[in-house]
C-alpha cells in the first residue's frame, strides 16, 4: 500500500511538472515568435497547442487499448520525447531552408510551405505532451480528482514560471531552458517502468538532457525578419547592439550607429548639427531614440521641433498668470 501511494505521489508529480512545460512552452513561442517576425503570430501558438491537444485525443481514442498495456514504459518516452522537441524544433524551424518570412507570403509562395513546415514542428511537442497527458487521466481515472488537480495547478504555476525566466533569459534561451521540464517529469517516473526497460529508458532521459544542457549553453540566434525595423538598421555602417536585455515587455535592444542621426520634424532654419543616437527596439520595433538631457545634441528637440509647442504654451500662459495677478 506505501509502494502504490509513493508511484501515485511520483505520478502526480511528474504531471504537474509536464502541465507546467507546456504552457511555458506556449508562452515562451509567442516570444520567439513576436521577435523573429511579429506578435500577430501569438495566435498561431494558440492554435497549433489546441490542435496538439486535439490530434493527442485522436490518437489516444484511436489506440487506447494498445497504449493502456504499455504505459509504464509509453508514458516516459512520451515525455522525454516532448522535452527533446521543445529543445530542437524552434533552431529547426530557424534553418534557412525551413525560415517563412510573413512579408513574402503572397510573394513568394514557397513560404506557405515554409510556414506549415514551421507549424508542424511546433505541433511535435505539444502533441507528444498532450498525449502523455490524456493516457493519465485515462488510465488512472480512479485517482481523477487529484490528477485534474495536479493538472492545473502544474499549468498555472507553468504561467508564472514564464513570467519569472523572462525577466532573466534571453529568447534564444527560454525554450531550451523550458524542455528541461519533460525530460525531469519522465526521469520522476521511470522508476515504474519495467526492469527490462529499466536500463534503456535512463539512458534515453541522459541523451535527452545532454540536447536541453546543449542547447542553454549553445542557443541557436533568432533569425529576424529581413523586414523587421532592426534588421534596417543594422545594415547602416558600422552598426551594433550595445544592450540586450529581456522582459516581459519583449526583448529591448539599443543599437548604435555613427550614422545613426534621427531628429523628428526638424525645422530647416535649424543650424544645430544633430549627432548620432543611440536607437531602442522592442522585439525589433522601433521605439525611439535615447538622448540626455544634459548633452549639447538634445538642444533642437526643444527649439527647433514641434516638441517645444507645449513648454511655449505653458510659458505664455504662466506670463499671462502673472499679468492678471497684478493687475488684481
Amino acid at each position: 500500500m506505501k509502494r502504490q501511494s509513493s508511484i501515485q505521489g511520483r505520478l502526480l508529480l511528474s504531471l504537474g511538472i509536464l502541465s507546467a512545460s507546456i504552457i511555458a512552452f506556449q508562452l515562451a513561442l509567442m516570444q520567439v515568435l513576436s521577435i523573429v517576425q511579429w506578435y500577430h503570430f501569438a495566435y498561431m501558438v494558440i492554435s497549433v497547442a489546441l490542435l496538439g491537444f486535439g490530434a493527442g485525443g485522436t490518437v489516444l481514442a484511436l489506440f487506447r487499448q494498445q497504449l493502456g498495456k504499455h504505459i509504464r514504459v509509453i508514458l516516459p518516452v512520451l515525455m522525454i520525447s516532448s522535452g527533446i522537441a521543445m529543445a530542437l524544433a524552434p533552431d529547426i524551424a530557424q534553418l534557412s531552408s525551413i525560415r517563412f518570412d510573413s512579408y513574402l507570403l503572397f510573394a513568394n509562395y514557397s513560404h506557405i510551405g515554409r510556414l506549415l513546415l514551421s507549424y508542424l514542428l511546433f505541433f511535435i511537442p505539444f502533441l507528444l505532451g498532450a498525449l502523455a497527458i490524456g493516457l493519465i487521466f485515462d488510465q488512472y481515472v480512479a485517482a481523477i480528482g487529484k490528477i485534474y488537480f495536479a493538472n492545473l495547478l502544474g499549468s498555472a504555476t507553468g504561467g508564472l514560471l514564464m513570467l519569472a525566466l523572462i525577466w532573466f533569459l534571453l529568447p534564444g534561451r527560454l525554450t531550451a531552458f523550458i524542455s528541461c521540464l519533460p525530460v525531469i517529469a519522465g526521469a520522476i517516473i521511470i522508476q515504474n517502468a519495467p526492469f527490462k526497460n529499466k536500463r534503456v529508458l535512463p539512458l534515453f532521459a541522459f541523451i535527452a538532457s545532454i540536447i536541453c544542457a546543449w542547447k542553454i549553453a549553445f542557443p541557436a540566434p533568432l533569425q529576424l525578419s529581413q523586414y523587421k525595423d532592426i534588421s534596417k538598421t543594422l545594415l547602416l555602417p558600422g552598426a551594433e547592439i550595445k544592450i540586450e536585455k529581456p522582459s516581459p515587455y519583449g526583448l529591448i535592444q539599443a543599437v548604435t550607429s555613427p550614422a545613426l542621426r534621427y531628429a523628428q520634424g526638424l525645422s530647416l532654419v535649424a543650424d544645430l548639427p544633430v549627432i548620432a543616437s543611440p536607437a531602442v527596439f522592442v522585439n525589433g520595433d522601433w521605439v525611439g531614440i535615447v538622448t540626455g538631457y544634459r548633452e549639447p545634441d538634445t538642444s533642437f528637440i526643444l527649439h527647433y521641433t514641434s516638441f517645444e509647442l507645449p513648454y511655449a504654451m505653458a510659458e505664455r500662459k504662466n506670463i499671462l498668470v502673472l499679468h492678471i495677478s497684478r493687475l488684481e
